[in-house]
């Protein structure tokens, strides 16, 4: 977890009163002392000053804000964060960065921003997978139905199934491609199927500036109508997978 996404995570923490300002700060303290650069929350569940049930919903939270649209630069700030990650390793410039952005906000554009820096030729995959692991992503497969998924996990060697046909799913593609077919939350399908508490609802734009889907998901098969966001991205609430409407 890059230094963005542990500041936002330690204001969720604070804001939801599961710790202290102190106590983050003692969190950071040990993170800047440890070789091993443990994201925040790992080090605020192992010192007691949150649950992992609390680290949980927090990462949900968390997925959600980053997953808003910045105002001025119309693309999400996990695309953002993404472009932060590559400059700070030394991987591509701003101003390299910019150009991509710019293209993803193009009218009709659906790539991912990762998609774009490599067809542009400013990362190879192999980059690109290493930036995506910062952020606690992996690409996988399924060996079973062929699907591929970018998927945000912590788990650590336990097995993640596909959301259609429930096999594991496997590290990696069997080609370069950075495309795959779907994303999700191992995190937000777990607390789903925990029946834990649902996330305050986010605020819904005007009815008249949401276009709605009604559609059959093509990873669970089941029929749901939501809306599209700005970047032409639709969740399925079955499976919680996102994918290109």
């Amino acid at each position: 977890m890059g230094a963005d996404q542990d500041l936002l995570f330690g204001k969720i923490a604070v804001n939801r009163k599961y710790c202290t300002p102190a106590e983050i700060e003692k969190g950071l303290s040990i993170q800047a002392q440890s070789p091993d650069q443990l994201p925040l929350g790992h080090i605020l569940v192992s010192e007691g000053f949150i649950t992992q049930q609390q680290h949980s919903e927090i990462l949900v939270i968390q997925r959600r804000n980053l997953g808003a649209v910045d105002p001025v630069q119309r693309a999400s700030k996990e695309s953002i964060l993404l472009g932060k990650l590559a400059v700070r390793e030394r991987l591509m410039t701003e101003r390299d960065v910019n150009t991509c952005l710019r293209l993803q906000a193009q009218k009709g554009e659906r790539r991912s921003l990762g998609e774009i820096m490599v067809a542009q030729g400013y990362l190879v995959p192999k980059q690109l997978k290493g930036l995506l692991a910062l952020q606690q992503k992996k690409i996988m497969s399924c060996p079973a139905c062929r699907l591929s998924f970018t998927i945000l996990t912590i788990s650590q060697g336990k097995a993640i199934l596909c959301p259609r046909c429930r096999a594991a799913l496997q590290e990696g593609k069997s080609t370069e491609s950075v495309r795959t077919d779907a994303m999700f939350d191992t995190t937000v399908v777990r607390l789903i199927r925990q029946d834990s508490p649902k996330p305050p609802p986010v605020e819904s734009p005007a009815a008249s500036s949401v276009r709605l889907v009604k559609m059959n998901c093509p990873i669970c098969s089941k029929q749901f109508q939501e809306p599209v966001d700005t970047k032409g991205q639709v969740v399925c609430p079955s499976c919680h997978s996102s994918f290109s409407a």
